[in-house]
């Protein structure tokens, strides 16, 4: 599957990059160079002097093919303040980058800088590619492949995710337009998929659900948490009140109930673990379909996190 993001990956940006002349045809080899030409790597530990944010920002500046080209470009750099100025002239303006920069690793501040500026000026973006060792790794392509291609990248490098499913939760949350602009900063913050999508869901996707129902050891309460956590993420299209739980040990039966819209709904299931029972979903499903206008969708986590899914709510 990971060699099918790639592809999948590369027939989004052919198509992207492709001529508009209708009588021009791109070949392989004319698009595998095109994506060499917009590639810029580096080594993100290597800032020790002046010169070398210049030569950073040229690698950038370069990748654009010309369509940024800045004049009279210099580069200030105060190690013991942990200051950095980048200016240069641009289309008959001056652009000054005035960030922290504390030690000899690219700081998130340049990137913050950087981005601001591709996307008040350029026609591209660049998507950070999340490599898994010390090097930096970006692309510059059109804007409106730059959120899939960024969340294809780091869902190629988690094997151990539903790939197809993350995938399908992705199309449906671009067909119904839920999907915001990543900035440049963002992507270098979000290092997986889980945590790119928390950046495209801004207040829809809810992290470490294992986190939010171990604030207590009542099994009952635990779905009290996290029935408001899940109503949170509704934006306020569900808001359920005297919302309470029990649980019998005898019968390992969980009970919760709440008040929605003058009407009163209580979900009874069995529990036989800790964790958060096949039935809740099932219960919230039913409700959902009943009375909302969206979905909860539920992620599997890799094994390797520390919480167990994210939930997302998405249009239905």
């Amino acid at each position: 599957m990971t060699q099918e993001i790639f592809q999948r990956m590369d027939r989004l940006a052919f198509e992207a990059l492709r001529p508009s002349d209708v009588l021009t045809e791109m070949t392989q080899q004319q698009f595998e160079e095109a994506m060499k030409q917009r590639t810029v790597l580096y080594d993100a530990e290597c800032l020790y002097e002046d010169q070398d944010l210049i030569d950073l920002v040229l690698q950038f500046v370069n990748a654009t093919r010309g369509e940024w080209s800045p004049q009279n470009l210099r580069a200030e750099w105060d190690s013991f303040t942990g200051i950095a100025t980048v200016e240069f002239d641009f289309r008959g303006g001056h652009v000054t980058w005035t960030f922290h920069q504390e030690s000899d690793w690219v700081d998130i501040d340049f990137y913050a800088q950087l981005g601001a500026f591709t996307q008040h000026f350029l026609s591209g973006d660049f998507v950070n590619m999340s490599r898994n060792d010390q090097f930096s790794e970006y692309l510059y392509l059109p804007r409106s492949i730059v959120a899939e291609t960024a969340f294809l990248a780091r869902l190629a490098k988690e094997p151990s995710l539903d790939h197809n499913l993350f995938i399908r939760v992705f199309e449906v949350l671009q067909q119904h337009g839920l999907l915001a602009e990543v900035t440049l900063q963002q992507q270098v913050y979000a290092w997986d998929s889980f945590s790119l999508l928390r950046e495209l869901l801004p207040g829809r996707c809810i992290e470490d659900v294992s986190g939010r129902i171990s604030k207590t050891e009542n099994l009952g309460e635990r779905y009290e948490y996290l029935i408001d956590a899940l109503a949170e993420i509704t934006a306020g299209e569900w808001a359920p009140t005297q919302t309470h739980s029990s649980f019998e040990k005898g019968k390992k039966q969980v009970t919760i109930g709440f008040d929605f819209r003058e009407e009163h709904f209580t979900w009874t299931f069995e529990q036989h673990s800790n964790t958060i029972e096949e039935t809740f979903y099932t219960s919230l499903e039913t409700f959902t379909k009943g009375y909302l206008s969206g979905n909860f969708v539920i992620l599997p986590a890799a094994r390797s996190k520390s919480f167990s899914s994210i939930c997302a709510q998405i249009c239905s």
